[in-house]
């Protein structure tokens, strides 16, 4: 008796292997990339039925002042300022063009989520961040993990450092030094007891997210905003 095909199911099957051969790809040739950290903070939870029933996409060019530093320096997040499910849009020099949106907490910790081409793309990765809005791990959608203990403070003003692990074993104290120069920072990151890694340089936004990202290696840039209430900021 000849074999019946469910045509239907095995699109449905093509689509999924597709998408998480894509997800894989993406996390192999970013895993170790830093282009794409970003000043990353924390946001307050809103009931999503509320923000799908109020959807506004803006620009960066709408002028909203961006957020300043404590007097230790350091830079201040807006908590309370992002909803749920609020989201941006960022465009790499490879191509990529990524949305991350907060998708709430778990496990104590915030969280977000980055996805291919726009928030209902192929899963890249899952962030979670501490209350001070710094990322602690970051989870592949191969599931392959990054751990930044007790945070990553790439991008906070003076020197710090933090311990960087990963699913395949390593293990890296990053040794980083943030300076500013009118409305740009610069970022000097090095392994302790190995070699520099190039200069970045980056720009802020709204909730002290990363307009702008620039190496000798590599750039970013972020587009759009979806979500976030801005003209309350």
């Amino acid at each position: 008796m000849a074999e019946i095909v469910n045509l239907r199911a095995r699109r449905k099957e093509a689509a999924r292997k597709d998408a998480r051969k894509k997800a894989d790809e993406n996390a192999a040739k970013h895993g170790l990339t830093r282009a794409e950290k970003t000043l990353q903070h924390t946001r307050a939870a809103q009931a999503r039925d509320t923000l799908d029933a109020h959807r506004r996409e803006i620009t960066p060019a709408e002028a909203v002042p961006r957020d300043k530093t404590d007097p230790k320096g350091k830079l201040q997040s807006r908590l309370p300022r992002l909803d749920l499910r609020a989201g941006w849009t960022t465009e790499y020099s490879n191509g990529n063009v990524w949305v991350e949106t907060f998708m709430g907490t778990k496990d104590g910790a915030y969280v977000t989520e980055t996805r291919d081409g726009s928030a209902k793309g192929p899963l890249v990765a899952q962030k979670h961040f501490d209350a001070a809005g710094l990322m602690t791990k970051r989870i592949w959608a191969n599931g392959k993990w990054e751990g930044f203990a007790p945070s990553s403070c790439f991008g906070e003003p003076g020197s710090c450092r933090y311990t960087f692990t990963n699913a395949d074993g390593a293990r890296s104290v990053m040794l980083n030094e943030t300076t500013r120069s009118g409305k740009t920072y610069k970022v000097a990151g090095r392994v302790k007891g190995g070699d520099r890694f190039p200069d970045e340089y980056f720009t802020l936004g709204p909730f002290n997210l990363m307009l702008t990202n620039k190496s000798t290696t590599s750039s970013a840039r972020l587009t759009k905003f979806a979500n976030c209430n801005l003209a309350a900021s």
